[in-house]
């Protein structure tokens, strides 16, 4: 069967199976680049002592993780050294599959806790930094139980190009496999489908607060004798905080568009009994992209950070520069403006 990796498996021919192989490969090789260079970030400037870079670094991680288990598809680009129904390529095809299903839990569950605490900093300003342990030991252990159940009934294999819950018994037959199809659902597309929604929503809840607390006062359920300055500092506050999360709130939505495309394509095959070429091509992408998307998002967060604290810096030194400007007129008897006079020029101070 050497140059033929196609088989019986599928109606696509072999450049499509390669074509398919070598997007979803690549792809998760890419990720696995894009989140190690924000993990290097993290370490560089030393994000890693605050809990929300910690929090959104275990999250690259564990898209890492997942990526690198999309890379390892690359395995059955050129069979020549595995044939398709050896025992060492089935062992193989299972202990990728395993890692697959197991990475793409662990990814989901702290891309669930970062939603989280982003919803909870914003809206109460109080950090789960307590609870980093059960964050850590829930989201790395869901992903081996979970990924465990399709090992005990046997429904690891080739699930059209790669390796994944497979929904037919024997490819060559094609003869359905409900309980694989059945798993393909419950085990992965299902739940975490429903997990994006609930995440999407928390994401438009921090979102809807945020954008109220800026732009109406009521919002901010302030007292009558509260000053101007408080309320501008509040205002300051907030328009930062929304800038700062806005990539990190970005990702649970990307991931649910995402997930959308090779959800259709398991279920046009499910219900169609066909394998759609386009379908596997785009879910080729889709599926390693939400890797890609992860370390993308805290890259961006990252330089937003860091540039909101050059403007900082900048604008306090341009500040301090203005008070001995002023101190200097002060000493050779310069009559001052008045102070309504530098509030309307601009030149109140907002910490």
């Amino acid at each position: 069967m050497s140059g033929s990796i196609s088989s019986c498996n599928l109606s696509f021919s072999d450049g499509e199976i390669r074509t398919i192989l070598l997007t979803y490969g690549l792809t998760g090789v890419v990720s696995v680049f894009i989140c190690l260079f924000a993990v290097v970030l993290v370490l560089f400037f030393k994000l890693y002592q605050k809990f929300m870079y910690r929090l959104a670094t275990y999250q690259v991680l564990s898209a890492l993780f997942f990526g690198t288990a999309r890379s390892l598809q690359l395995m059955s680009y050129n069979d020549g050294e595995f044939e398709f129904h050896s025992p060492v390529y089935n062992k193989l095809c299972i202990t990728v599959a395993f890692i697959t299903i197991s990475s793409s839990w662990m990814k989901l569950a702290f891309t669930m806790w970062v939603t989280v605490h982003v919803f909870v900093y914003s809206v109460w300003f109080k950090s789960m930094e307590r609870w980093e342990k059960i964050c850590i030991l829930s989201s790395v252990l869901i992903g081996p139980i979970i990924g465990a159940i399709p090992i005990f009934t046997d429904s690891y294999g080739r699930a059209g190009p790669w390796c994944w819950i497979k929904n037919h018994r024997n490819p060559c037959n094609r003869s359905t496999y409900l309980e694989g199809e059945f798993q393909q659902f419950c085990v992965w597309y299902g739940p975490a489908f429903i997990v994006l929604v609930l995440a999407s929503l928390l994401v438009l809840g921090t979102l809807l607060v945020l954008i109220c607390r800026i732009h109406f006062k009521k919002c901010l359920n302030l007292k009558k004798d509260e000053s101007l300055p408080l309320l501008n500092s509040l205002l300051s506050n907030y328009k930062r905080v929304l800038h700062l999360a806005l990539p990190l709130l970005a990702y649970p939505l990307i991931f649910c568009l995402l997930i959308v495309t090779p959800l259709s394509n398991r279920l046009y095959e499910d219900v169609s009994k066909k394998s759609n070429y386009p379908l596997f091509l785009a879910s080729a992408f889709c599926i390693p992209a939400m890797s890609c998307a992860a370390g993308i998002a805290l890259i961006v967060h990252i330089l937003i950070s860091k540039y909101s604290e050059w403007r900082r810096l900048t604008t306090n030194l341009v500040r301090q520069e203005e008070v001995k400007e002023v101190s200097t007129a002060a000493t050779t008897h310069t009559v001052l403006p008045r102070e309504s006079e530098l509030d309307s020029a601009g030149f109140v101070i907002i910490n």
